[in-house]
């Protein structure tokens, strides 16, 4: 008799991909035309900061803030510990620093981060451009475009009084991370809203970078009033 052939063993299921950790960096506008959304902008900074306390994905958090000259208010920090914004510690004034607060952010986050981690580097803004000292603007461009380059990095533009689509470009920001906000207290809120969860749905994905980080929105709009008014 022929001998017998062994079963074939079941093809083994391939593992779950797991998202890669993110490191969130939070680059926000200071200057003076901030601070009629000032306490907005903290309130829905504060809300960001606890909702990536819960998110086991999130590594760690990094927030600069910009005016005349640009600050690191917290830098690395795990989501744990990562403080609150104050009145002491964000307080609007002065001029737009912006290329320098992005140049200064990202080249410290090279050296900081793993290679093989995400990060997640959030623009917000209500100006342009007037203040910077140490980078232009093709500097920022040729700097964002190399680390997108790498499928790892992610780079959103959330701009007021302006259009952020044709400013996020100019640094070399897909138009699919650049949406536009109101310059109101409600708008600041919709705006963080918005974050949040688009925040969420990238920190969760297996993904290393996205091109449509606002999911096909342009505008955050401010939540309707029961009269069905705009806050």
């Amino acid at each position: 008799m022929p001998a017998k052939k062994a079963p074939k063993k079941a093809a083994s299921a391939s593992p779950k991909k797991r998202p890669l950790p993110v490191h969130v960096a939070v680059i926000i506008d200071e200057s003076g035309s901030m601070s009629s959304c000032e306490q907005a902008t903290r309130s829905s900074f504060n809300e960001f900061i606890e909702v990536q306390k819960q998110d086991k994905a999130v590594a760690s958090i990094t927030l600069t803030a910009f005016n005349t000259a640009c600050r690191k208010v917290f830098s690395g920090v795990q989501t744990k510990s990562a403080p609150l914004l104050t009145e002491k510690n964000y307080c609007p004034h002065g001029m737009t620093a912006l290329h320098d607060a992005v140049g200064v952010t990202v080249n410290a986050l090279v050296k900081a981060v793993p290679k093989k981690h995400r990060v997640l580097c959030c623009i917000m803004t209500d100006g342009h451009e007037n203040a910077s000292k140490e980078y232009d603007l093709s500097d920022i461009k040729a700097l964002i475009e190399k680390m997108q380059k790498t499928k790892l990095w992610t780079f959103v533009f959330i701009g007021a009084s302006q259009n952020a689509w044709y400013e996020g470009s100019k640094m070399g920001i897909p138009i699919g991370n650049a949406i536009n906000y109101a310059a109101t207290p409600a708008g600041t809120a919709a705006a963080g809203a918005g974050l949040i969860c688009n925040t969420k749905a990238y920190t969760c994905s297996t993904e290393g970078s996205t091109q449509a980080f606002w999911n096909g929105q342009s505008v955050v709009r401010p939540a309707k009033t029961p009269s069905g008014k705009r806050k």
